[in-house]
């Protein structure tokens, strides 16, 4: 549906828990894109680019694992830049999940599907078929 553009990726939102199941450059849990198009530059100096949010989140700090120091300019601005976008985040004892933002409690269900794919993609006919 989403190739189609039926329905988007946007109707789900990454909620994070323990951090287990969420890549930290390569999803989208924080802001409206992936870490890795936000900060291309800090995402190529990683050792570990494939890394789970609760890799890089230890004991209630944030680790890093550069293949050199950062320089300044570029790399030091989009860094302050991530570490002000993702301050405020704190890991869970429970599993990295995503809700359904097309219900108020974020539960997926078919007839608020259908209700949006209704609203929103399909063309009404101004006369009937018969």
């Amino acid at each position: 549906m989403n190739a189609k553009q039926i329905i988007t990726w946007n109707v789900l939102e990454k909620k994070i828990g323990n951090g287990n199941d969420t890549f930290f450059w390569l999803d989208i849990w924080v802001g409206n894109q992936s870490l890795r198009d936000k900060f291309n530059r800090l995402y190529k100096l990683d050792m570990v680019p494939g890394c789970m949010i609760s890799s890089r989140f230890v004991n209630g700090a944030w680790h890093w694992q550069w293949r050199r120091e950062l320089r300044g300019g570029r790399e030091q601005q989009q860094f302050h830049d991530l570490m002000a976008l993702i301050s405020g985040q704190q890991l869970q004892d429970y599993p990295d999940s995503f809700a359904w933002n097309l219900d108020a409690e974020g539960v997926f269900s078919v007839g608020t599907t259908r209700k949006f794919i209704d609203d929103n993609n399909m063309i009404h006919a101004l006369t009937g078929t018969r």
